[in-house]
């Protein structure tokens, strides 16, 4: 079921990545604080969801799992805050995440599901090469362009503000892989981690968490509708995109991150090409190389 939950994750956040775009491109200024309520309520609705099919769940859990969603937290936060300094797509920096996870996996010895496979590691490595094209290139470009001590504070922004949220992803993305462990394979989950679905339910609890309190704020404090007859059905389709394609990445990553990782990291790979097919967006000559990379990358991953 691996290669099916690969499908199911890359399809779903990658067309959450492009209906996103959609969102902050038509309202910069509460677009992020709208789209996490949107993924607040999807939430709310799986985790309900979950429980009411028997999912085992304990507070406990959620503290286990609290810690690994704290990283999330501050690439939120990133996207919230940080955004109107970076020039290319946050989300596409997540690409950028899959390096250094794929190197903690290789170091701390958590490689199962590619058994070491040289090829899988390949396979990583022209994913990550063609992802991180698209992400980088265009930050470069702007870093570039900045001179004089009025862009000094700019300049260090962004270059400070990927990094801190490559890293950030990078350590969520990797105690995911360590902390999830499949109940197929041990019968039932070892003490001191989780099992997909329990992990899965704590996971949506944050989210939904964060998604009411982007809500009291949006609709108590700033005054501001969140759903619109324009914009909900962008949002809607956030919302739904993202819960499905998150139940698929919890039951893929578990102890496989090194296998399931580069693979999520291209997801803003295949947003590119929805942008292509659904918005009629022209590719560039880069475009295309990281495209024709990723694809490479893909293929060596399902011949592992």
């Amino acid at each position: 079921m691996w290669n099916e939950f690969m499908i199911i994750a890359v399809l779903f956040f990658s067309l959450g990545n492009m209906f996103a775009r959609m969102v902050r491109e038509t309202d910069e200024r509460y677009g992020v604080l709208k789209m996490i309520a949107a993924l607040g309520a999807g939430a709310g609705v799986h985790a309900i969801f979950m429980l009411a099919l028997g999912t085992r769940f304990f507070f406990g859990d959620l503290l286990r799992y609290l810690p690994t969603a704290l990283f999330y937290a501050v690439c939120a936060a990133i996207m919230m805050f940080g955004g109107r300094y970076v020039r290319s797509d946050l989300f596409g920096y997540s690409a950028l995440s899959g390096a250094p996870v794929l190197i903690l996996c290789l170091i701390s010895g958590n490689t199962a599901g590619s058994g070491g496979s040289l090829l899988i590691h390949m396979a990583a490595a022209v994913l990550l090469i063609g992802a991180s094209a698209i992400s980088f290139l265009p930050e470069a470009k702007k870093i570039a362009s900045l001179s004089g001590n009025a862009d000094k504070k700019e300049r260090a922004l962004s270059i400070t503000i990927p990094v801190v949220f490559c890293i950030a992803a990078s350590l969520g993305r990797f105690f995911d892989g360590f902390m999830i462990v499949r109940r197929g394979r041990y019968g039932n989950a070892l003490s001191g981690y989780l099992d997909e679905a329990s992990a899965l339910v704590a996971f949506d609890i944050l989210i939904f968490t964060a998604g009411a309190a982007a809500i009291v704020y949006l609709a108590a404090l700033k005054r501001e509708r969140i759903f619109t007859k324009e914009k909900t059905p962008a949002l809607a389709a956030v919302g739904v995109c993202g819960t499905l394609g998150r139940f698929a990445y919890f039951y893929m990553i578990g102890g496989e991150a090194a296998r399931a990782v580069p693979v999520i990291s291209c997801c803003g790979i295949f947003a590119l090409i929805f942008r292509m097919i659904f918005l009629k967006k022209k590719p560039t000559p880069l475009d295309t190389a990281a495209l024709i990379l990723a694809s490479a990358g893909i293929i060596l991953t399902f011949a592992g």
